[in-house]
């Protein structure tokens, strides 16, 4: 609580600092964002739905390498629950009904569906970010910090709120602000000494559960397109610090990993899991054949459940002569991953690289999406459900994740300032991914999920583009 108290101050003290500063930047940023609802929602479900992002930013140079970064946008999030259900029933004589039905009963009634719940939020969010970024016309940035966000939706804060009494207000409607961390990675382009474009990428975590209604708490992924502008900027060529030529490249990349997040001793009850990965690298080169990589990467580990099981996240069998129950299910943990590598290089227009180094991942997503079926037989009718599903499954899951990275990268110089390379990396959890912690919310995660640890290798293809100062 004291940490809610604590943010404004933050943001009014860096708006100060951002006022007094001489190396200036400020302008228009505008973009998309795709809806995360986050928490320990284990019996709910929401799809990404995308939403709108407006406002300006200004943040200050704390030297060559460090921004501090404030402004003002106004977001908006769209949730919709997932709504995907089919089956069907027969009687004693052998009947076929397909129906987008919540339930069916004996004699052939239809019980419709009820429509999926959904939520519009409108927020004006003040983020105060501390923003890493190599020096060049063409630049690449890190930022991490915190959010504090106001809710502007006229029915909440309006005239309309009146329509209600205090206590209804008290128990139905969301707070009035909400507050979070941001993470972000963004390409800077300098047209001149003075103007500058940029594409960001973001990332935004709620702390607090907002919707009280499924436990869960706002959050975002989102892709913004700005515009700076600096009115006290030097010229670039009398800008202080030694040019770091070749040393930093650029390493952007996309690929498949085939992951396997199950436990040990229990893989054949699990299948691998395919999935799209992709990120932005900085490669540091420390001498001629020794290099440090970091950066940051969007990850989908997890695993299969191809056994009919009776569970949506773990395998588990038991018989029922009344009732079969059954699961087909694949749980993705969708990670922005920080790694930090080191590099040991030979070659030169074909270069061989061995990596070896650490990881730290963040949780943006645990869902288990699939088909579940029920097959009931009384006297002589026999009843059949049949529903996919895509459950959101955070609640039984830790919200990080540590572990070893090796792998090998080839590559290939194909013009003077560009090589494209492709990398086989294998990575090696440490840390037990079932939380076993236990709130108001939610209890401990069963014990199946225990000694579950997330099991990688990616395969991957991409570019190296060297940082040069202009």
């Amino acid at each position: 609580m004291r940490f809610k108290f604590m943010l404004p101050f933050f943001l009014l003290t860096g708006i100060q600092m951002l006022s007094s500063a001489q190396e200036l930047t400020f302008g228009p940023v505008n973009g998309i964002n795709f809806s995360n609802l986050r928490g320990e929602m284990t019996n709910n479900s929401g799809s990404a739905k995308p939403g709108p992002v407006n406002g300006i930013f200004a943040k200050t140079t704390l030297g060559n390498w460090l921004a501090l970064r404030t402004g003002a946008e106004f977001v908006s999030y769209y949730f919709q629950e997932r709504w995907n259900y089919t089956g069907y029933y027969t009687g004693p004589v052998p009947l076929d009904i397909s129906y987008s039905s919540s339930s069916f009963v004996p004699g052939g009634c239809i019980i419709g569906p009820s429509s999926p719940a959904k939520w519009y939020y409108h927020f004006l969010r003040v983020p105060l970010m501390l923003e890493w970024k190599t020096p060049g016309r063409l630049s690449f940035g890190f930022g991490a910090g915190a959010h504090y966000s106001f809710l502007m939706n006229d029915e909440f804060t309006g005239k309309d709120k009146e329509l209600h009494s205090e206590e209804f207000r008290e128990e139905n409607f969301p707070p009035g602000t909400d507050w979070g961390w941001l993470f972000s990675a963004s390409l800077n382009y300098s047209i001149s000494n003075r103007w500058n474009i940029f594409l960001e990428g973001r990332t935004t975590y709620g702390k607090e559960v907002y919707l009280k209604s499924v436990e869960g708490k706002n959050g975002s992924s989102e892709l913004l397109f700005g515009v700076g502008f600096s009115p006290f900027s030097k010229p670039l060529k009398d800008q202080q610090g030694p040019a770091p030529g070749r040393r930093l490249e650029i390493l952007p990349h996309a690929g498949i990993s085939f992951s396997k997040s199950a436990d040990p001793d229990k893989k054949s009850d699990y299948s691998v899991l395919p999935g799209i990965n992709s990120g932005v690298s900085v490669k540091f080169r420390v001498d001629t054949a020794f290099s440090l990589v970091s950066g940051a990467w969007v990850e989908r580990k997890g695993y299969r459940i191809d056994k009919p099981g009776q569970s949506r996240v773990y395998y588990g069998y038991t018989l029922n002569a009344e009732q079969t129950v059954s699961f087909r299910s694949d749980v993705s943990l969708d990670y922005l991953t920080i790694p930090l590598l080191g590099e040991v290089s030979f070659g030169n227009r074909f270069t061989t690289n061995i990596q070896f180094g650490l990881y730290y991942s963040l949780l943006q997503n645990a869902m288990a999406e699939g088909e579940e079926t029920r097959e009931s037989i009384y006297g002589n009718g026999y009843q059949k459900q049949r529903e996919y599903f895509a459950q959101n499954v955070e609640g039984w899951f830790r919200n990080d994740d540590f572990g070893a990275i090796t792998g090998l990268r080839f590559e290939y110089r194909i013009l003077p300032k560009v090589k494209i390379y492709t990398a086989l990396q294998a990575a090696l959890g440490f840390v037990k991914l079932g939380d076993d912690s236990e709130d108001e919310t939610s209890g401990p995660a069963p014990s199946q999920l225990e000694n579950f640890k997330n099991r990688t290798v990616t395969a991957s293809f991409g570019l190296a583009i060297p940082v040069v100062q202009n």
